[in-house]
Parts: structure tokens; C-alpha cells; sequence
């Protein structure tokens, strides 16, 4: 059954130390999985899309399975707070 994907930019803090990293919650209906932002980036990328390609990059089973569904369904995704049709996104699934 066809369900939206929701990647949400996040940053970690560990409450311990205080050592921050960035990544991405990646979730759907029936899972969810965190890809962290590469170490060679200091920040999380301000383009949804580009967001969304490091996402499509993550070699973590979970996000990946869930983006499969995206494509497999032609569902919207949520980046953040805004909806990507299908449409908007399909370009990128075609590499």
C-alpha cells in the first residue's frame, strides 16, 4: 500500500558531551532509518532536492528500502515541512 516518505533534515546532540552531528530522519508508515550527513559537509544542505540526494546516496538499508517504495509507487515525498509530488521528484530516480 502506497504511503508518503518523510525526510526530515535533523541535528544530533549528544546530551552527554555536546558533540553535534547532522543527518536526516528517513521514515515512512513502516520504518524509519537515520542517514548521517557526510563528514566532509558542515552543514545540512537549504535545497529539499539536494537533500534528498544524499539520502538516495546512504548505502543504510532502511532509507534506501523506503525510497525504493517511493519509486516502485510514485509517491510524494516530505522534505522538511514541504510535500514533492511525484513529479517534482521523478528526475531524480531516472539516474
Amino acid at each position: 500500500m502506497p504511503n508518503q516518505a518523510f525526510i526530515i533534515p535533523t541535528k544530533f546532540e549528544n546530551i552527554r558531551n555536546g558533540k553535534v552531528n547532522y543527518g536526516f530522519r528517513v521514515f515512512d508508515d513502516y520504518a524509519e532509518g537515520i542517514v548521517w550527513l557526510p563528514y566532509d559537509m558542515e552543514k545540512i544542505p537549504e535545497d529539499d532536492l539536494e537533500c534528498l540526494q544524499l539520502v538516495m546516496n546512504s548505502e543504510d538499508e532502511i532509507p534506501i528500502s523506503i525510497l525504493d517504495h517511493v519509486l516502485e509507487y510514485e509517491t510524494p515525498a516530505i522534505i522538511g515541512d514541504v510535500t514533492y509530488s511525484w513529479d517534482q521528484i521523478k528526475h531524480l530516480f531516472e539516474d
